[in-house]
């Protein structure tokens, strides 16, 4: 019974441990792409058959039939933004081939040293850059 009540007693202590909340740097790693993605609760993995798929599913890259481009721009408080690009085309026999490029700013901030004494203003921005390719096995 004790080593019941010590295991209930760890879940709780691991699970408050990697417990965060939103907000924190790489939050663009949780960000999702596209209003018809986030409009389906983010359920977009098998239904992705435009530029988005680079990020939600690259393997529907060799279903491309055309050239498209995506671009998104979502404003926060504070001067905070998120912007997302993407390219994708068909390759041919060879499936299909895609870039995308996502930039989040967090905003500005005032730097302060020990005294609380203004000494700057800083920013912490995360970016990040993929290539994909898709093609059909079967």
């Amino acid at each position: 019974m004790k080593k019941k009540i010590y295991f209930i007693i760890f879940l709780f202590y691991v699970t408050n441990i990697f417990a965060t909340y939103s907000g924190v740097p790489f939050e663009i790693l949780n960000k999702g792409i596209g209003v018809k993605a986030i409009s389906l609760g983010e359920a977009y993995v098998a239904a992705s058959k435009d530029a988005t798929s680079i990020f939600w599913n690259p393997g529907f890259l060799d279903e491309i039939t055309k050239n498209e481009i995506y671009f998104s721009y979502e404003s926060f408080f504070e001067r905070a933004h998120f912007d997302f690009i993407s390219f994708i085309m068909p390759a041919g026999k060879y499936g299909g081939v895609g870039a995308s490029v996502s930039y989040m700013s967090y905003g500005k901030y005032e730097e302060v040293d020990s005294g609380g004494n203004i000494i700057g203003e800083s920013s912490i921005n995360d970016i990040i850059a993929s290539l994909g390719y898709g093609k059909s096995l079967f």
